[in-house]
């Protein structure tokens, strides 16, 4: 949030979390504090409040986080909203559209669409520059997304991870590996 309030002032109205992954998911409780709506996929929420707290003993372990830096017990349902498909908003001078995928990258992945700009906010549907990460996916559905549910016109795709995307070509990092995964753990 404080990184935010460099360009804007304007109260946070709106969080879309795209799957339960820590670097996706951690600081929610800054958002649930500031009164802020949270839309999250179900399935994510609940594996998010069970494998969370032990993800993040393993994440202090490891990188020396703040013991400190999430309480998962300040974080319940009543503060989610709970999106099962597609969800219209309209923030006063545009509407976006927050998709559920479905399972793909994890059991759960929302994407945002921007009406305006032509634009989707991926979460880690897309990767650029980067292997995508897999140890939560079905490789052969979240290819089947990328190749059939990206169906409105589009002229950036947002990763999460990585460079703006501006045309077709920029999908192949992610479609190349995940095609290359389904292939070699088939045999």
């Amino acid at each position: 949030i404080k990184e935010l309030r460099k360009y804007s002032d304007n109260r946070i109205k709106y969080l879309v979390i795209s799957h339960r992954h820590f670097d996706h998911a951690y600081g929610i409780e800054a958002y649930i504090n500031n009164n802020t709506i949270i839309y999250m996929d179900q399935t994510e929420y609940f594996y998010f409040k069970k494998e969370g707290p032990l993800i993040n003993e393993l994440l202090i372990k490891k990188f020396v986080l703040n013991k400190n830096n999430i309480d998962f017990s300040k974080i319940s349902e009543k503060n989610i909203n709970f999106i099962n498909n597609n969800l219209e908003v309209d923030l006063g001078n545009r509407k976006v559209l927050i998709q559920n995928m479905g399972i793909a990258h994890t059991k759960g992945d929302l994407i945002v669409y921007d009406y305006n700009t032509k634009t989707y906010i991926m979460g880690d549907l897309i990767f650029k520059g980067r292997a995508a990460a897999f140890s939560d996916a079905d490789i052969p559905l979240w290819i089947n997304v990328l190749k059939n549910k990206l169906v409105l016109p589009w002229h950036f795709l947002i990763p999460g991870h990585g460079v703006t995307i501006k045309n077709d070509s920029g999908l192949n990092d992610t479609k190349n590996w995940l095609l290359f995964l389904d292939k070699s753990l088939k045999r």
